[in-house]
């Protein structure tokens, strides 16, 4: 078969993909040396009120330049956070005020960055609404999203539901949102993400809490492995 009869089928050569790879810009960091440019990463806890914490602290971190963990954002970084935990928003500034305490970062900066929608009406459970979540994203350029906890927001099956199904669905919505930004999710599992094969293929970075110990575990998986030579085994540092 001739060349021009492949392209119209739609393949392509490996010179042709070189050429098309070679204008394509080298991904950012945005936080610590191991979150970057549309990324997909897993925050595990066994807690959802331990979870969100550290994902609204990681949130402020990326969008005011602070430090968490002992890692760093590389610049301010515009980021979207939604949960159903809380509706009362002045609660939820005091909380922020108090990671921003925490975090180190700059105040205005987060107030210029981060977006929150939180609350009851937090939620993502049909294709129609995932795909104009997905339009709003790219619309607005948010470089970060949080969803804080997918077990709502996605509505988990429970026991005895059909998990695979459910994690296909939201692998869908991520390969769609990942496009046009790096997503970090929430969990609070019985069996960890990261433990199953099925979830890793979809996710390059998982935080797993020890809130006995006090400590997060960085686990890079083979996705992220293949993406970058730094990022290799797992590593611990205290929270």
């Amino acid at each position: 078969m001739d060349k021009e009869k492949l392209e119209k089928l739609g393949f392509i050569t490996a010179k042709a993909l070189r050429e098309k790879l070679k204008d394509t810009p080298e991904p950012r960091n945005l936080f610590g040396g191991w979150l970057w440019d549309n990324d997909a990463c897993i925050i595990e806890s066994g807690d959802n009120w331990n979870t969100a914490i550290f994902a609204l602290a990681l949130s402020c971190s990326i969008a005011g330049s602070g430090t968490m963990a002992g890692w760093r954002g590389e610049e301010p970084r515009k980021v979207f956070y939604m949960s159903d935990q809380s509706s009362d928003k002045e609660e939820f500034l005091r909380f922020s005020a108090d990671m921003c305490r925490k975090t180190e970062c700059v105040p205005n900066l987060v107030m210029e960055n981060l977006t929150v929608f939180s609350g009851i009406d937090a939620s993502l459970l049909d294709t129609h609404t995932q795909n104009e979540f997905i339009r709003f994203i790219s619309e607005q350029k948010f470089d970060v999203v949080v969803l804080d906890d997918v077990h709502n927001l996605f509505d988990y099956p429970g026991h005895g539901g059909n998990l695979y199904r459910w994690w296909m669905d939201i692998t869908r919505f991520l390969v769609e949102l990942r496009r046009d930004a790096t997503v970090i999710l929430t969990y609070s599992p019985i069996e960890g993400v990261c433990d199953n094969d099925y979830h890793k293929t979809s996710i390059d970075s998982c935080l797993q809490i020890d809130n006995n110990k006090g400590m997060v575990d960085l686990t890079f998986t083979k996705v992220r492995m293949l993406k970058s030579k730094e990022a290799h085994g797992s590593r611990t540092v205290e929270i």
